[in-house]
């Protein structure tokens, strides 16, 4: 299984992102990167939870790696809603 470290800032409410915070192991229920078929999780690194307007670095583990493989390079940005 494929794993990448990624620098994640959630959105503020104010900014149309989410309300509450996520925890490790959190699953984003739409699309990723502008893939379809896609699944991945975040696994906070050494933190338990990551709230609306954070920043934080997390292990990004893509669970359909092939539908997503061509988006994850070096320095890419997304936006995941």
């Amino acid at each position: 299984m494929s794993k990448f470290i990624a620098k994640i800032r959630l959105l503020s409410t104010s900014e149309g992102g989410r309300i509450t915070g996520i925890m490790s192991g959190y699953r984003p229920n739409d699309s990723f990167a502008n893939a379809v078929n896609t699944d991945v999780k975040f696994e906070l690194i050494n933190h338990c939870t990551l709230e609306p307007s954070e920043k934080y670095t997390v292990t990004l583990i893509p669970l359909n790696f092939d539908s997503i493989s061509e988006f994850l390079t070096f320095g890419s940005q997304f936006i995941i809603r």
